[in-house]
């Protein structure tokens, strides 16, 4: 997608790593802070400039929040629910604001959140044995984990939800693009 500075932040990777997402929190909370205590001592004049940084790391915040949201609800959409009996249930787009707020709300909440550094390695099963990252298992070690992949290779796409350990740049920008929640192994 479009890069922003020089490369090394792009639109695509916003929304994709809650490290990052807690970070632009922990920063705008704290720039806040921060603007309230130079109102309070020195006066309004010296706080604009503080008031726009800590403007703008929230925008940066809320940006990550609705890029995450945005992608967790189309992903959403884009797969459908078998049901216990067996059926199949496909959304419709009347469901999207609705998968939107759900989505909202929880990666706000997440952010929020202290973070657990606990390894899924103690909670994965014995078929899925790999851990990658802090919350998924691959069945054999991989480099990558995708879920709700929505681009044009026809072996993910039927899949959805896998672990891969191809890492040519081609195939990492296609996932970096197209996976609703992308980790690095």
């Amino acid at each position: 997608m479009r890069r922003l500075v020089g490369g090394v932040l792009t639109i695509d990777k916003l929304g994709r790593c809650l490290f990052c997402m807690r970070a632009a929190f922990a920063l705008a909370t704290a720039s806040w802070l921060l603007t309230l205590a130079i109102l309070t001592g020195l006066g309004a004049s010296v706080a604009v400039p503080a008031a726009a940084v800590a403007t703008s790391l929230s925008v940066l915040w809320l940006a990550h929040l609705a890029a995450h949201a945005t992608r967790s609800a189309r992903c959403r959409l884009a797969t459908a629910t078998v049901e216990a009996d067996g059926r199949v249930t496909r959304y419709s787009r009347r469901n999207a604001l609705a998968f939107f707020a759900q989505a909202l709300a929880a990666v706000a909440v997440a952010s929020m959140l202290p973070t657990a550094t606990v390894r899924a390695q103690s909670g994965c099963p014995s078929t899925h044995p790999y851990p990658c990252g802090t919350q998924h298992c691959c069945s054999a070690q991989a480099l990558y984990y995708c879920e709700g992949y929505t681009g044009h290779v026809e072996n993910w796409r039927k899949a959805g939800t896998f672990c891969t350990r191809e890492n040519s740049d081609e195939d990492v920008a296609d996932l970096r693009s197209n996976c609703a929640v992308f980790v690095t192994c």
